[in-house]
């Protein structure tokens, strides 16, 4: 919206000419219009108590079938040699942001896996949040990295607002989930 003043046409009832309250208008139509700033919620980059992020402990010590690569530094398995992935050893997921959203790529495993039998893998993911409501996570189509025999699962996610999430991943007949905390 534009607005236009003529100072020269402008008077107030006392006769004065209003170009001399001209400042003082356009400072208050510049603060009256200007976009509103929101404080962003702070959000902790360490899980808060009230969001029970999966652990270490709970993967039973899982190891990968021989031939898989070892967790990253920092990370670990979490789930059986039917269905595994990898995250943060704190529960963590800090990923970059896009369109608003937190963008996060997880890696998947499953013993057998072969990208040239699967090319499009089956695996099917989604994301619900714990500590509040929130709009769905949108979900990449599952897509295969790596070489033979060794194949792995690469899934991307947009998760909508930081907090505590839970992700399930699901490969025919195997379901893992787990808990992390997400922040931008």
């Amino acid at each position: 919206m534009t607005t236009s003043l003529n100072s020269t046409q402008c008077t107030l009832a006392s006769g004065a000419k209003a170009r001399h309250l001209l400042p003082l208008f356009i400072a208050l139509l510049v603060i009256h219009t200007a976009p509103a700033r929101t404080a962003e919620k702070s959000i902790p980059h360490v899980a808060p108590a009230n969001c029970p992020v999966t652990k270490p402990y709970q993967s039973r010590g899982f190891v990968p079938p021989p031939g898989y690569p070892g967790p990253s530094t920092g990370h670990f398995y979490f789930g059986t040699d039917r269905l595994w992935t990898m995250f943060p050893i704190k529960g963590v997921l800090k990923g970059t942001t896009a369109s608003g959203a937190t963008h996060l790529e997880l890696v998947w495993f499953r013993q057998g896996y072969n990208q040239w039998v699967e090319p499009a893998p089956r695996l099917k993911v989604h994301g619900k949040r714990l500590d509040g409501t929130a709009r769905g996570v949108a979900v990449s189509q599952p897509k295969f990295i790596g070489s033979t025999p060794r194949n792995a699962m690469l899934v991307g996610l947009d998760i909508p607002d930081s907090g505590c999430w839970q992700i399930t991943g699901r490969f025919e007949d195997e379901e893992l989930a787990f808990v992390v905390w997400v922040t931008k």
